[in-house]
């Protein structure tokens, strides 16, 4: 009926060929190390060491090789067991620095919403978005990125002109909770402001000017103080969100904020990947527009390159393709600031394991068996078939111990033998040519797996340390130990009477310092003076002494000529 050949059931029937046996090659790993290879892949990659396929490929190719089966694994494994884990994928990745996974702790995470929701409700702007403003700089490059072009098949080198202008603008973007968007600050690097780079401007937009073409606090103050308070409705309180920037710590704006009922609220350092709604929503798709209208101004325009002067033009239709609705409301809905959203933010906890009620095969035998690092990948070109127990010349001289006879158990080794086998194998470095090492090593792990009644195929690599290796190497996040650790990365009200009488106590020290660094730099100057006006004195005195003794020495030549003369005379 199903035309299977007799044979075939023979070898079932008969127990030759077992239940759930797979026709073709045996496969690489069996079910238990595959699972544990995805949850070493999981973990590396919520911990933000996430592994690239061919470090995976590599990885396997390390625990085959351990196993006496060197072989190259190639694309189409991959693909297999990909498919065989659909919770493993190919993904393009966003740079994280350190400090801003450490911020991202969540603790750090429900102190600032916990400080965020008594802000809002004490001040009754839970329904208030359009007194809920957020505002941030970004910069601009003159010299765009450009996008994916047509080209033609086979081009090596695909090419687009750009400007080739390195600065960049720096601009100010504030928009509220309801989608309002004040008009934007673009600050130049220069002295004075050209006319000409205001045409084609966004209407009501102010200027800035310094040295290096950055913000710093006396333009942002004079931002707040003739600009947002102008474009700000006239309701009061406001609701101000922006990071920890020191041009954003001007006590002077902290007092102009207070005094206006403006409460200024700082974002936790560094999470503004995560928190900042113009990061979140706007500034993403003000860039993309920003090299796609540079792209067209260059197409349009052969032979010319973007300027200062082309800025304002080419700015002015980013701004108003960015600065939607949509695009604003979306901004503060994604970092649960209105509506107020806690879990609108996920934060992974880097320091839960994937699965604590699953003890891995590493807990139960104390092998690492798979490696954090990377290895060296086999290439096609290598023999496959060599013993990896055979010397290798190019590895360095055998051992002397390798001429000592075959030990049949580990009572055999010295002490001294397992003392230095036993640091190599803790420091995870090994020596093809060291053959009782190898011995060694191999009757470690049969020691092992016999004592942990461990089947041999679940032994996956050499036992690279005494306890797991994912456990061991893979980063933590900091502990953050004390409950004032973690407020101090948290998020702060600037203009909260606390945060004011420390703002006043910082201005009164600072003073006392600039007061006690004035007296010593006086006192410097007139130790400094009174030893010039003994030099002085001192130069006077020998200068006097010299003019004494010449005149004492023109004297005397004078008595000596009167003399001589005197004597010329009485001898005539």
């Amino acid at each position: 009926m199903y035309n299977v050949p007799k044979s075939t059931l023979c070898d079932r029937v008969t127990g030759r060929v077992k239940f759930d046996t797979l026709s073709g090659p045996s496969r690489y790993l069996n079910d238990k190390e595959e699972e544990e290879l995805v949850k070493f892949i999981c973990q590396c990659a919520k911990t933000g060491y996430a592994k690239t396929k061919k470090e995976i490929l590599a990885i396997v190719e390390e625990i085959l090789r351990s196993k006496g089966n060197p072989t190259h694994v190639s694309n189409g494994w991959w693909e297999s067991f990909r498919s065989r884990h659909p919770v493993l994928t190919l993904r393009t990745v966003e740079k994280l620095s350190y400090a801003g996974s450490v911020a991202s702790d969540p603790r750090i995470i429900d102190h600032y919403f916990d400080l965020l929701e008594k802000t809002l409700r004490d001040n009754e702007l839970l329904d208030s978005p359009a007194q809920i403003f957020n505002c941030d700089e970004s910069g601009l490059p003159l010299e765009h990125t450009p996008s994916s072009v047509v080209g033609i098949k086979g081009q090596k080198h695909p090419r687009t002109l750009t400007s080739g202008n390195k600065k960049q603008m720096t601009v100010l973007a504030c928009v509220n909770a309801a989608g309002y968007a004040i008009p934007p600050l673009v600050i130049f690097a220069r002295k004075s402001l050209n006319p000409l780079l205001t045409i084609n401007e966004v209407p009501g937009t102010m200027y800035g000017l310094s040295d290096t073409g950055w913000m710093n606090s006396e333009i942002f103050l004079n931002w707040f103080t003739h600009h947002f308070l102008v474009h700000a409705p006239a309701s009061r309180p406001l609701l101000l969100l922006l990071d920890g920037h020191s041009t954003h710590y001007n006590p002077d704006f902290v007092r102009v904020a207070a005094h206006e009922k403006v409460i200024i609220f700082c974002l936790p350092p560094n999470t503004t990947h995560l928190m900042q709604p113009l990061d979140k929503g706007v500034f993403g798709p003000l860039k993309s527009h920003w090299n796609e209208e540079c792209q067209k101004f260059m197409s349009k325009n052969p032979g010319k390159v973007v300027t200062q002067y082309d800025f304002m033009g080419i700015f002015s239709k980013v701004w108003y393709k960015a600065m939607i609705i949509p695009n604003i409301l979306s901004s503060f809905r994604t970092t649960g600031i209105y509506p107020l959203n806690r879990s609108a933010i996920h934060v992974e906890d880097q320091a839960t394991p994937l699965d604590p009620e699953v003890e891995s095969l590493a807990e139960k035998t104390g092998l690492a068996f798979i490696p954090f690092y990377t290895p060296n990948r086999l290439h096609k070109s290598k023999s496959l078939t060599n013993d990896d127990n055979q010397p290798d010349q190019e590895d360095g001289p055998p051992d002397p111990d390798n001429s000592l006879s075959d030990p049949s158990s580990l009572n055999d080794f010295t002490e001294e033998e397992h003392t230095r086998y036993m640091r190599r194998l803790e420091e995870g470095y090994d020596i093809k040519s060291d053959l009782r090492y190898n011995l060694w090593l191999k009757m470690r792990c049969e020691e092992v797996r016999v004592q942990a009644d461990i089947p041999d195929n679940l032994l996956l690599g050499e036992t690279l340390k005494s306890q797991s290796v994912v456990n061991k190497f893979l980063p933590k996040l900091p502990e953050l130990r004390s409950e004032t650790l973690y407020k101090k990365k948290s998020a702060k009200v600037l203009t909260s009477v606390e945060n004011q009488k420390s703002i006043d106590e910082r201005e009164r020290m600072k003073q006392e310092k600039l007061e006690e660094k004035e007296k010593k730099k006086e006192e410097r100057q007139l130790k400094q003076m009174r030893r010039q006006e003994e030099i002085q004195k001192k130069k006077e005195e020998r200068e006097k002494q010299i003019k004494e003794k010449a005149e004492q020495k023109k004297v005397i030549e004078k008595k000596e000529s009167s003399a001589k003369k005197k004597k010329q005379g009485t001898h005539e």
